[in-house]
C-alpha cells in the first residue's frame, strides 16, 4: 500500500461505527495475506484477528462460535485455541455454553474487551468522540 493509499484508507475509516472499522481492518489483513501468499504468515497475529472478528459482529456482544473464531484467526485450530484461551485468561473474551446444543461453545468480547477495542479502533479511525 502506498503512503497515499494508506492515508486514504485511514481517512475513510474516520467517523465510522467501530464494528465497521474492525471489519475493514480484518478485510485489509486478508488482502495482505492474499498478496504475500506463502510468506503472509510472517505478519501473523491470530489474537488480533479474533478480536477484530468479534468486534466486527453487527450486534454488541454478539456470540460467535469457538470454531468460527478459530477460522477468523487464519491459523491451525490448535494455535487458534491457544490464542483464544489466552484472550479468555486476560479477560478480553468470555466463553458461553450454548443452551440448546451442549457440545457448542460461544465466545464474545467481555465488557472490558469491548471497551478496549472501541478505544483502540476509535484511535485508529481518528474518531475523537469516544
Amino acid at each position: 500500500m502506498t503512503l497515499i493509499a494508506a492515508a486514504t484508507f485511514e481517512h475513510s475509516l474516520s467517523c465510522l461505527p467501530h464494528p465497521v472499522v474492525a471489519a475493514r481492518i480484518y478485510r485489509q489483513r486478508r488482502v495482505r495475506d492474499r498478496v504475500f501468499g506463502a510468506q503472509a504468515d510472517t505478519f501473523g497475529d491470530p489474537a488480533w484477528d479474533i478480536l477484530l472478528d468479534l468486534c466486527a459482529s453487527s450486534e454488541p456482544r454478539k456470540r460467535i462460535s469457538v470454531s468460527s473464531a478459530c477460522i477468523a484467526a487464519r491459523v491451525p485450530p490448535a494455535t487458534a485455541l491457544r490464542h483464544l484461551a489466552r484472550l479468555v485468561e486476560q479477560g478480553f473474551v468470555e466463553r458461553l455454553a450454548d443452551n440448546v446444543d451442549r457440545r457448542r461453545v460461544f465466545v464474545q468480547l467481555t465488557k472490558h474487551g469491548q471497551a478496549l477495542m472501541q478505544e483502540c479502533l476509535a484511535d485508529i479511525s481518528g474518531d475523537a468522540c469516544r
